[in-house]
């Protein structure tokens, strides 16, 4: 059965949980923004226009979601810097510092350590936190519907796909299966490409695919299994990493050994892609959901940011 997505309904008591990824460094915006800051800074830590960082926003779209309690932000080493200027209460949840660069696919599976710990049912929402979206009641809408169908669905993975304007280099693709119905339907997932050369990224533009937006929702269970059957010499150190998580919590052990854990276990791990390593591996895990009458970029570039605002109308808080 080729599920719907306009039609699901939340049971009764289902909360998601929320991943804010907030550990990239921003490395394509970094001489524009010292430029304008005079001092390097992510992305996500940025006031672009308004009042709030693209961070807050994000924080502020979890919430609409589900309880501060149940976001877990990830962080850069040295990022809590940039925190430090925020109302406390501003920050919801619980936010974790990775020790080093690992790449995106540690930087999942780092805070749903801390996820499977406290809830080993828990559903997740995993939002990258330097992303432009509007408007964001429908992006909710759409972001509802993907963690019920996770929910529901508790052996796939469901990627949020933007729909794109352009044959776009930079992004990832996704081509999911033509729907028999109306085009916000869910779809199964044919193939990815990660920042394909352009002579793919027309055709796959003119085959109808999507962006891939790395806005996932899924059992957490689910992502750590597949990690683990890919990858199990690395999760076998990240299986530690929980166990001491777990013994910390319980007061069974001083805090300081979650700190000499961690730093172990990113010592002793390679890089890796979330998309690259593990979504582009099993795309007969996913479900692709189209996010059709929501604009979304990842704000790489300054003419990016630059042109969404101008279409917009809305007046920049930079200069350069």
């Amino acid at each position: 059965m080729r599920p719907e997505c306009t039609t699901l309904t939340e049971p009764p008591g289902f909360l998601p949980w929320a991943i804010v990824l907030a550990g990239g460094e921003g490395e394509r915006m970094k001489p524009a923004i010292s430029r304008w800051l005079g001092e390097e800074r992510p992305k996500q830590y940025c006031t672009f226009t308004g009042t709030r960082s693209m961070l807050e926003h994000t924080w502020d779209r979890c919430r609409q979601i589900t309880l501060s309690s149940r976001i877990v932000s990830v962080i850069g080493s040295g990022h809590s810097r940039f925190l430090k200027p925020l109302r406390q209460e501003a920050t919801p949840g619980t936010v974790i510092e990775q020790p080093e660069a690992r790449g995106t696919l540690a930087g999942v599976l780092f805070p749903l350590a801390y996820v499977l710990t406290e809830d080993p049912a828990a559903t997740v929402c995993i939002l990258p936190s330097d992303h432009f979206i509007f408007p964001e009641n429908r992006f909710l809408g759409f972001l509802r519907d993907a963690s019920t169908l996770a929910n529901l669905n508790p052996d796939r993975i469901v990627v949020l796909g933007a729909v794109p304007d352009s044959p776009e280099t930079d992004y990832g693709w996704i081509q999911g299966e033509v729907p028999k119905d109306r085009e916000t339907e869910c779809r199964k997932i044919v193939a990815f490409a990660e920042k394909p050369p352009a002579s793919l990224a027309r055709k796959l533009f003119k085959k109808g695919g999507f962006w891939n937006t790395m806005i996932l929702t899924a059992k957490a269970r689910h992502i750590w299994n597949l990690a683990t059957s890919l990858y199990p010499e690395m999760m076998q150190k990240f299986d530690a990493l929980r166990t001491v998580i777990s013994v910390v919590r319980q007061k069974r052990a001083p805090t300081s050994m979650e700190s000499i854990a961690l730093s172990h276990t990113y010592r002793s791990i390679s890089s890796s892609d979330l998309s690259r390593d593990l979504l582009q591996q099993l795309p007969e895990q996913l479900l692709l959901l189209p996010l059709v009458g929501v604009e979304w970029s990842d704000w790489g570039r300054p003419f990016r940011i630059r042109q969404t605002l101008e279409h917009l109308g809305k007046k920049p808080g930079f200069v350069w």
